[in-house]
């Protein structure tokens, strides 16, 4: 199987997915074929390579190539050597002077706003000899302790305000209450399908019936705060077009047709009735 992957894989022009490498070789788990191709781009990579010179063949295509003597090529990888060696996070965030940390509060607490001591700055993650984007390094440093406490990677946009870093950072607390509301409350764990589709539609009904639950709790907490009060309709109000000796408003009693008692049926009045012909 390895070595017609092989084949497969070097003798495609316009490259090869892991769908179409299941298809060929007849697997039944696309995770095999993603894996198998993964490992073959590995190690048909090699970070440390020469430039290439002179005349190289390209599907079929020659084209010549002059390496620029006392001169290499832009660095497209990063290498680790003794001037870009790999830092711990603890020791960047031991060489961050104490301005950088800025006090951030984040959510309402029990008795008073959670708040810490903050520094984020954009590094780059080095696992291995690749390429990375940066993303954000996100440190939490309480005031008066001894070592930093916590320590994020995010790839959130490199504008993205420290405030807005560590509101999503310390978000884990709110997933955790709203996860399990919806298992204990809404029945969020009730769903014993083998689907996707189903287990799909069971938890958008649950989020929006947990979104209309929250709305309503929102709803009551905001009847303590001031509201508009209808205006009162005064007793000499008349409409615009009524007549100058209309009953006034106040006056017009909706009920009045309505008689609150069933009607006495003794003074009920006689009606005619045909007599049945005989023939």
């Amino acid at each position: 199987v390895w070595f017609a992957a092989a084949w497969y894989i070097t003798n495609q022009k316009q490259g090869v997915s892991a769908l179409g490498l299941q298809r060929v070789l007849g697997l039944s788990s696309y995770q095999t074929a993603w894996a198998m191709l993964h490992r073959f781009r590995r190690a048909m990579v090699r970070p440390e390579r020469d430039l290439l010179a002179g005349t190289v063949e390209i599907d079929e295509a020659s084209l010549a190539l002059r390496r620029r003597r006392g001169r290499r090529g832009p660095r497209l990888r990063p290498m680790r050597d003794a001037e870009h060696a790999p830092v711990s996070v603890k020791a960047v965030a031991h060489s961050l002077p104490g301005p950088k940390y800025r006090r951030i509060s984040w959510r309402e607490g029990t008795a008073a706003p959670l708040s810490s001591h903050f520094a984020a700055l954009r590094v780059r993650a080095a696992p291995r000899n690749e390429r990375h984007e940066e993303p954000w390094l996100l440190i939490e440093w309480p005031r008066g302790a001894s070592a930093p406490r916590h320590y994020w990677f995010s790839t959130l946009p490199a504008d993205t305000p420290l405030k807005t870093l560590v509101a999503t950072a310390q978000g884990r607390w709110r997933i955790e209450r709203d996860y399990q509301e919806l298992k204990s409350e809404l029945g969020l764990h009730h769903f014993e399908g083998r689907g996707w589709r189903g287990f799909h539609h069971h938890a958008t009904l649950c989020i929006a019936a947990y979104g209309f639950l929250m709305r309503e709790r929102l709803e009551h907490l905001k009847k303590k705060s001031p509201q508009l009060k209808e205006p009162t309709v005064p007793k000499a109000f008349r409409p615009r077009g009524a007549r100058p000796d209309a009953t006034p408003r106040s006056a017009v009693d909706p009920s009045h047709g309505i008689s609150p008692r069933p009607r006495d049926r003794t003074t009920a009045t006689a009606l005619p009735v045909l007599r049945a012909s005989t023939r």
